[in-house]
Formats: C-alpha cells, structure tokens, sequence
C-alpha cells in the first residue's frame, strides 16, 4: 500500500511513510533494515511518535498508535522478534478482563503489558489494592501472581 519510494529526506536520511505525518526518526535511514521498515510501514499505518533504536543484536521501534503505546523489536535481517503493547485497562479484550477480575475482584487493573512471540500472547496485568500491587501474568487460561507487594 504505502511505500517507501519517493518519501526520503535527503540531508537527515530518515524515511517518511506515505500514511502518516511523522517521521521514522533515530536511526540514519541505511541503519533500518528494509525488511523490518516494510514490515512496520504494512502492519502499523496509524503509527505516530516512530523512534527507531539500533542495539548489537537487533532494531527497535517504538511508536503509538491509537493511544497505545507499542515497541516492536527486529533482528537485524528485519524479522519480527516480538512485540509489547502497553495501555489501559479500557484496551484489555474482555475475556482476559473477565478472567482476572473474576479471581481478583476487590483488585484494580492499573495497567497492561500485552506480550506477543509468534502465536504466543502473554498479559501482564498490573493491579492495585487498598494493601497491596500484583502483577498477574496470563498466558491463554493459566493466570499466576508474578510479583506481589505489601503497601
């Protein structure tokens, strides 16, 4: 749909997608692989704030879109490693909700890491009490306390 050709900058070698006012910014253009650039100019179109971040091993972008705040990590031949999602409880799907208020009732979800590997979708869902913090990790229909503090 969009592509990358025709929306260079010339002196700062960042890539502008054709859908979206903001820049790919961070990385010098020959830095992003065009593979992961492809990837994320087809999978993300509504993407706003794009940084892009070079580390030994791979290529990170980090973005929002609609309100949510995504990082979505590359190797360096611009595969999709994973990907993390992280919003409010309003964005959470309501069967995941369900499951976690149904054990935690008298618990507030604060906040939410949603996780994805390939098919595997991880949540961790952080929540609040009147005495304590937990996070809860949920994969599929196991949902287990990762982390719990006393207030």
């Amino acid at each position: 749909m969009a592509l990358l050709s025709g929306h260079f900058r010339d002196k700062e070698k960042s890539i502008r997608p054709a859908f979206d006012k903001s820049s790919f910014s961070g990385l010098p253009l020959n830095e992003i692989n065009i593979k992961a650039a492809r990837n994320f100019i087809k999978s993300f179109n509504d993407a706003e704030d794009v940084y892009w971040i070079k580390l030994p091993d791979r290529v990170i972008v980090r973005f929002t879109e609609k309100g949510i705040k995504t990082r979505v990590d590359y190797d360096k031949k611009g595969n999709r490693l994973c990907s993390m999602r992280s919003y409010h409880e309003g964005e959470l799907p309501e069967e995941i909700r369900t499951q976690i208020k149904t054990v935690f009732c008298d618990l507030t979800i604060a906040w939410i890491n949603e996780i994805t590997k390939d098919d595997l979708k991880v949540y961790l869902v952080q929540m609040q009490g009147k005495n304590c913090l937990k996070t809860i990790r949920v994969i599929g229909e196991k949902m287990e306390t990762i982390e719990e503090y006393l207030k």
